[in-house]
C-alpha cells in the first residue's frame, strides 16, 4: 500500500509532466505566431486563416485545467500580445491600402484632366497649330486669305472686263472687290457673335453676369462653341451668308445688271465668305485694317502703278490681316500712294 510520501511524489511528477507538455504546446503554438506576424505586411499572404488556426491552437490550449501556474499564464499573455499586434497591423495594413489606392485614383484623375486641359488650351491656341485641321489650320487659312487678292481676284477682274459696261471702269472694279471681303468679314463676324450670343441666352447666362460661377460657365461653353466653329469650317452651312451679300451688292450696283451674269463673282463672293469664316473663328481672333492714311512698310504693299515718293495713302486694294491680341500683321495689305 502506498504510503502518503509517495502520492505526493508521484502527483508533483504528474504535476512536472504536465507543465512541460503545456510550455512544448504553447512555444509551438508562439513560435507560429511569429512566423505569421513575419509576414503580415504582404497583402498576398492568407493571414486570416493562419491567425484563425493560430487562434484554434491556442484555445485549445489554455482550455486545459492547469491555469494557475505562473509560466502558464505569462505564456498566455504573450500570445495575447502577439494576437493583438497581430490585429493591429492588420488594421493598419488594410488603411495604408486604402491610402495608396485613394492616392493612385486622384493622380490619375489629375493626370486626366491636366492632358484634356492642355489639349483643349492647344486646339485654342494659335501658338501650338493642330495639324489635323489640314488646309484650316491658321498658317493655311492666312495663305488662302492672299491668294483671294493674288489669284481669284485677278480672275475675276478679267471676267468683269468681258461686260462691255464695265471695261473701262476699273476704280469702280477695284472698289467692288474689295467691299466684297470686307462685307463678308463683317458678316461672318456679327453672323459668330450672334451664334454665342443665342446660346448663353439660351442657357440663361447674359453679358453682364458678375457671379464668379457664371463667369466661369460662359467662358467655358464660348471656349466650346469657338472650338466647335474652328472644326466644322468644312461643312458648316455658309449659303445663307452668301446669299445675303450676293443681294446686298446687286442692289447697291442696281445700275450694272450684268453683275448677275458674271459667274467668276458669285465664285468670288463665296470663296470670301469661306476664307472669312475661317479667319473668323481663329483663337485669337483676327481683324481687317483698311483705314491707314500713311503708308507703313510693317503693314502695307505699294501697288506697282503707286507714287514711290509718296507715303500718303489715296485708296485701300486689299486691306491688311491682323491678329488683335498682339497686333501682329498676318498678311499685309496692298495700297495705293
Amino acid at each position: 500500500m502506498k504510503t502518503e510520501k509517495d502520492t505526493r511524489a508521484g502527483l508533483s511528477h504528474l504535476h512536472n509532466n504536465t507543465i512541460l507538455a503545456l510550455k512544448d504546446k504553447l512555444s509551438s503554438s508562439k513560435k507560429n505566431i511569429n512566423s505569421k506576424m513575419n509576414f503580415a505586411s504582404d497583402a498576398q499572404l492568407n493571414a486570416s486563416t493562419e491567425t484563425s488556426q493560430s487562434c484554434s491552437t491556442l484555445s485549445h490550449a489554455v482550455s486545459m485545467p492547469v491555469l494557475t501556474c505562473p509560466n502558464c499564464l505569462q505564456y498566455r499573455q504573450d500570445v495575447d500580445k502577439l494576437l493583438s499586434n497581430n490585429a493591429e497591423l492588420k488594421k493598419e495594413l488594410k488603411l495604408s491600402k486604402a491610402a495608396l489606392e485613394a492616392s493612385l485614383k486622384s493622380e490619375r484623375s489629375l493626370r486626366d484632366r491636366l492632358a484634356t486641359e492642355t489639349q483643349k488650351q492647344i486646339k485654342l491656341s494659335d501658338k501650338f497649330e493642330d495639324l489635323t485641321l489640314g488646309s484650316n489650320r491658321p498658317t493655311a487659312v492666312v495663305e488662302q486669305y492672299g491668294s483671294l487678292y493674288s489669284e481669284i481676284r485677278l480672275d475675276t477682274l478679267d471676267s468683269l472686263d468681258a461686260f462691255p459696261q464695265l471695261a473701262d471702269l476699273d476704280n469702280l472694279k477695284n472698289k467692288l472687290l474689295f467691299s466684297v471681303i470686307v462685307l463678308s468679314f463683317r458678316t461672318c463676324q456679327q453672323k459668330i457673335q450672334q451664334l454665342k450670343e443665342k446660346l448663353l441666352a439660351d442657357v440663361g447666362i447674359t453679358r453682364n453676369e458678375t457671379k464668379p460661377e457664371a463667369m466661369s460657365a460662359s467662358k467655358t461653353l464660348e471656349e466650346a462653341v469657338s472650338l466647335y466653329l474652328k472644326q466644322s469650317v468644312d461643312w458648316y452651312n455658309l449659303s445663307q451668308l452668301t446669299q445675303e451679300i450676293q443681294a446686298s451688292i446687286y442692289s447697291t450696283l442696281y445700275d450694272y445688271p450684268c453683275l448677275k451674269q458674271c459667274s467668276k463673282l458669285k465664285v468670288y463672293i463665296e470663296e470670301c465668305v469661306k476664307v472669312s469664316w475661317k479667319l473668323c473663328v481663329q483663337c485669337p481672333t483676327y481683324y481687317l485694317e483698311f483705314d491707314c492714311k500713311i503708308y507703313s512698310p510693317n503693314k502695307h504693299v505699294r501697288f506697282h502703278t503707286s507714287n514711290a515718293d509718296s507715303n500718303a495713302v489715296k485708296s485701300c486694294l486689299w486691306p491688311t490681316l491682323l491678329e488683335a491680341k498682339s497686333k501682329t500683321c498676318l498678311y499685309k495689305g496692298i495700297v495705293l500712294t
